[in-house]
């Protein structure tokens, strides 16, 4: 009797035990569900971004770097007489300078920090080298087309308004700045209705910049907007952080291939672009390519591309489709020889011209024989077109 009270009050403590344990733990799940959805919904993307810091930039320098940008920019506006007022934001690894709304600069600001860090994954597949730059990185961004005409002629003269089509953004050497306008018009006529008193300094949650990026997309020419942004910013990117040479020539077909790669649009992701391991095809730069080379000339599209020095004057099709198409190639297919051969572009002579021959002797060192690539190569596109 007496042990079998023993056993029943054992039974019943247990019970109870084990009841309140349950319940401990499913009261810890439900206040940590809480505290990542909180996150997740509310976490706002500050203004001034604090992890500009995290780069070893220190406040004293991020503000004399916002304050000399204002006072140029500002100066700008007056000189031309566009009459509008320069703001500078900052996040990780950038800082902008625009006259844009803030709603569309938020946008813009996550836009490139996604670059970044598909720059970062794009880098250690390739297993390349990188050497983080001593400042934050400037883009530049004007509300009109008229704005960054006139600011593109004060940087490149003349010769900007050559060709039949003008840029729409571009990367410049010269001070090491991104250009960019909203090739959408929306955000002029924003600005200038007041829309853009939204310009302001409160924090943007991810739910409203995804906001903010839905009705970016609906605009007209909102694809052509998004890859410009997104190609400058890998520029950007490669020559500041040591993948390619500031003071090197490199050909443009390993130059524009890389930016040309990272181009394509998604209108399914939040921001209008999105990078998920691996780069999709450029359907753009493909059509292009294929609708202007003769495919059946294997070595001869091969050495046209690698040898041209400028390619917008030296080739007969479309340099910027052409390119995509070898880099595309090398960066699917050839992973180890592109980052031999980057890495090869590094030990050139800073302002040599190096000839024709130069330059097929440098590729075939790293990617080996033209013929037997060129063969490669094009059927890696015959593929790709017949999918």
């Amino acid at each position: 009797m007496i042990d079998a009270m023993k056993s029943a009050t054992w039974t019943a403590g247990s019970q109870e035990r084990v009841f309140v344990s349950f319940f401990r733990a499913f009261t810890i799940l439900i206040a940590l569900t809480s505290f990542i959805l909180s996150g997740l919904i509310v976490r706002p993307l500050r203004a001034e971004a604090p992890s500009s810091v995290s780069q070893g930039w220190d406040e004293g320098f991020l503000n004399s770097f916002r304050e000399k940008l204002l006072d140029e920019f500002n100066e700008f506006e007056r000189a031309n007489g566009f009459g509008r007022s320069f703001k500078v934001k900052t996040s990780e690894r950038f800082v902008f300078v625009y006259d844009t709304s803030d709603a569309y600069l938020e946008w813009l600001r996550a836009l490139t920090e996604e670059v970044a860090k598909a720059f970062d994954r794009f880098c250690e597949r390739l297993d390349l080298e990188v050497v983080p730059p001593s400042e934050p990185l400037v883009v530049v961004v004007f509300a009109t087309r008229e704005e960054f005409d006139q600011y593109a002629f004060s940087l490149i003269g003349p010769q900007f308004f050559e060709g039949e089509n003008k840029p729409t953004g571009f990367y410049n050497h010269g001070n090491n700045r991104s250009v960019i306008f909203d090739l959408t018009d929306t955000e002029a006529s924003r600005v200038a209705s007041n829309d853009g008193k939204a310009r302001d300094d409160r924090a943007f949650s991810r739910r409203r910049i995804n906001s903010e990026a839905r009705a970016i997309k609906t605009r007209g020419n909102a694809g052509s907007n998004t890859s410009t942004i997104v190609h400058e910013i890998s520029h950007q990117l490669a020559f500041n952080y040591g993948v390619f040479s500031l003071y090197r020539r490199q050909p443009d077909w390993v130059v524009e291939g890389m930016a040309t790669t990272f181009e394509p649009t998604n209108d399914d992701a939040p921001l209008g672009w999105r990078f998920r391991g691996v780069f999709p095809v450029n359907e753009p730069r493909l059509t292009a390519f294929v609708h202007a080379a003769n495919t059946d000339a294997n070595l001869e599209i091969l050495n046209d591309i690698v040898t041209s020095d400028r390619f917008e004057k030296e080739l007969s099709i479309d340099g910027y489709a052409a390119s995509w198409a070898l880099f595309y190639y090398c960066y699917r297919k050839k992973p180890k020889e592109l980052k031999k051969y980057i890495e090869r572009l590094k030990e050139r002579e800073p302002r040599k011209v190096y000839t024709e021959r130069e330059r097929m002797e440098e590729f075939e060192e790293c990617f080996g024989d033209a013929g037997v690539l060129g063969k490669q190569f094009v059927q890696f596109i015959k593929k790709l077109n017949s999918r």
